[in-house]
């Protein structure tokens, strides 16, 4: 069951797309490390997440909006600070996923490697 929800069904282009277009957002390295905040320490001002994370305020504005745009993350504001915080919650089981995908290869890569290294 990796795209439809049945093994035959096949999705039309357009999902297709949609599918892409979402994991093309996921890709960024700093959207995922705000992600990987955001999901560590729940709702989180801009000010504190440039703290957390060493960026600018114009990249993480810049991350945040696109991140926003797409419905992965929400703000509300409270006074003259906006908090975020990740409003998809199919998040967190795409992200255990893949985390756990990369968990296992690089433990098989370990044994690899062990199997390749010199006895000393």
């Amino acid at each position: 069951m990796m795209f439809g929800d049945d093994l035959n069904d096949t999705l039309p282009l357009p999902v297709i797309e949609t599918v892409a277009e979402r994991f093309r957002l996921l890709s960024d390295p700093t959207r995922l490390q705000i992600l990987n905040d955001l999901h560590a320490h729940g709702e989180r001002a801009v000010g504190e997440l440039v703290s957390s994370l060493g960026l600018s305020y114009a990249t993480a504005s810049k991350q945040l909006a696109l991140l926003r745009a797409h419905r992965v993350v929400a703000r509300r504001r409270e006074g003259n600070r906006v908090f975020y915080r990740i409003s998809d919650p199919s998040l967190e089981e795409v992200c255990t996923v893949v985390c756990q995908s990369v968990r296992e290869h690089w433990a098989q890569w370990g044994k690899q490697l062990e199997a390749t290294l010199p006895i000393q």
